[in-house]
């Protein structure tokens, strides 16, 4: 999912882990790609990158920060578009099986020059849907 957004909540009726937690649920991967022209928040403060971060990390996506730059907004559906080109899947078979419907968390780490891992925090340990 990419998310083309200035980050500031204008009324949602869920908050933020329940959004990641649905998002997770669905094992959606969370793209946000910042459109912000701080000082027009220069008054009011401005609030949208933590919650855009959190929700692009716990679900293994990334937060791209464009400002109010066109040049930068290309280049962030580029980035996009490279990343999911080249990407790996790895799968495992967890120690505990009880579908309960628990969070689990997921630790990976990649060893290698110039190797990076982008990964969820975790997931919910449900049973598939009919």
């Amino acid at each position: 999912m990419i998310l083309l957004t200035d980050g500031e909540d204008a009324g949602s009726r869920a908050k933020i882990n329940e959004a990641i937690a649905a998002a997770l649920r669905s094992n959606v991967m969370v793209y946000a790609v910042l459109i912000a022209d701080r000082d027009f928040y220069r008054e009011s403060g401005y609030s949208g990158h933590s919650a855009l971060k959190k929700m692009t990390e716990e679900t293994g996506g990334r937060l791209i920060d464009v400002g109010s730059n066109g040049k930068k907004l290309e280049a962030a559906f580029q980035q996009i578009e490279d990343e999911l080109r080249t990407q790996y899947v790895a799968a495992y078979a967890p120690s505990n099986s009880r579908l309960d419907g628990s969070f689990r968390k997921l630790d990976v780490d990649c060893r290698g020059d110039g190797m990076k891992v982008q990964v969820r925090k975790g997931y919910f340990a449900t049973a598939p849907q009919e």
